[in-house]
């Protein structure tokens, strides 16, 4: 197979096909169409190895034999400037290809059979804001210091039932509300966008109005407090819509299970720290894509506990004003919830 034979500026990158010649069995990643071409080669197989062609070379190292078989190890002493530039470049690269793998969102069907997602017709997924740990200097520690008492950035994630990031903003100080974040998701030329009907479920950090359904406050909601059987049609709807919000909870989790780089901040300059959170939530996707069972997410329970002891929120939207047309639109969505529960509860 072919290998790495380092990467410096105008190299290519390219895609090997097991058991092919060096001439017929290489695709060059050029562009959105030939990246997808080799997801799909690499989902059928269940294989596929990227390598870099190095500028000026007549060859690169092959290994000859099946994709699955024994592969020659080439080792090579590199100085940490030099796996830092090449990280670098990978990174940009990585960051090229957000229009393949960010998730293109599907409002939920009516005829929709998952019990989590049933009550939530034309429902997009779910959002929230995360805090991720990041270096700063010294005089902009004080606005990136989190209601937490971390130095952090706030990150907004959305994402589809599947657990697949829709679209991702970091960068923001950890001092900044989760409603200005959204606020200036919705602005952007390439931010969210959310086609009227549509709406993503948050929680009750931020308003319940067009798009965004919230939520009743001051009743229980989390998952972990429904020992007991919910007594009104607000409890009931919150416990509904608990179950469904907690897809992004779950996916900022196995995120930051999976990835080390983010659980521990670098010390990479802020704007590449923001990059390498990008990259993270890309290859989070693609992992999503192309597994049948993602590995990590057996042991996400478990992590999900452990971060709940140590912290014991076209014609597109582009406001969170309150509205009440959504309040109306909650509450007749919790009467039908009610009548039904307890029409379930008479039969039984």
């Amino acid at each position: 197979m072919a290998k790495d034979v380092g990467f410096q500026d105008g190299d290519e990158l390219y895609y090997t096909i097991p058991e092919c010649s060096l001439d017929v069995g290489i695709d060059l990643l050029h562009d959105d169409n030939s990246v997808l071409k080799m997801l799909n080669f690499a989902k059928k197989n269940n294989f596929a190895e990227i390598y870099v062609k190095h500028k000026g070379h007549q060859s690169i190292p092959v290994k000859q034999g099946s994709g699955r078989g024994n592969k020659e190890k080439m080792t090579e002493e590199r100085s940490p400037e030099s796996v830092s530039r090449n990280f670098l470049k990978i990174l940009d690269a990585v960051l090229k290809l957000w229009r393949v793998l960010l998730k293109k969102p599907r409002p939920i069907p009516a005829n929709c059979t998952d019990g989590r997602w049933t009550w939530f017709k034309n429902c997009l997924g779910a959002l929230d804001g995360t805090y991720i740990e990041v270096h700063v200097p010294k005089v902009d520690k004080p606005r990136f210091r989190s209601r937490k008492k971390e130095v952090a950035t706030n990150v907004l994630g959305v994402c589809a039932p599947d657990m697949q990031f829709v679209y991702v903003l970091p960068g923001w100080e950890g001092s900044a509300h989760d409603g200005r974040v959204l606020r200036d998701a919705l602005s952007r030329p390439n931010g969210l966008r959310i086609p009227r009907g549509r709406y993503y479920l948050v929680d009750a950090g931020y308003k319940n109005c067009e798009g965004f359904l919230a939520p009743y406050r001051s009743q229980r909601y989390h998952l972990n407090d429904w020992t007991n059987p919910p007594n009104t049609k607000e409890e009931l709807f919150n416990m509904k819509h608990s179950a469904a919000r907690n897809r992004i909870e779950r996916t900022f989790g196995l995120l930051k299970m999976r990835w080390g780089i983010i659980r521990n901040p670098s010390y990479y300059p802020f704007d590449t720290q923001v990059d390498i959170m990008l990259a993270c939530c890309y290859i989070h996707n693609l992992i999503r894509q192309q597994m049948r069972i993602d590995p990590c997410e057996q042991y996400l329970d478990e992590y999900m506990r452990s971060l709940q002891q140590q912290h014991v929120n076209e014609d597109v939207i582009q406001s969170t004003e309150a509205s009440s047309e959504w309040t109306e639109k909650r509450d007749n969505l919790a009467d039908d919830m009610w009548k039904s529960w307890k029409e379930k509860r008479r039969d039984n």
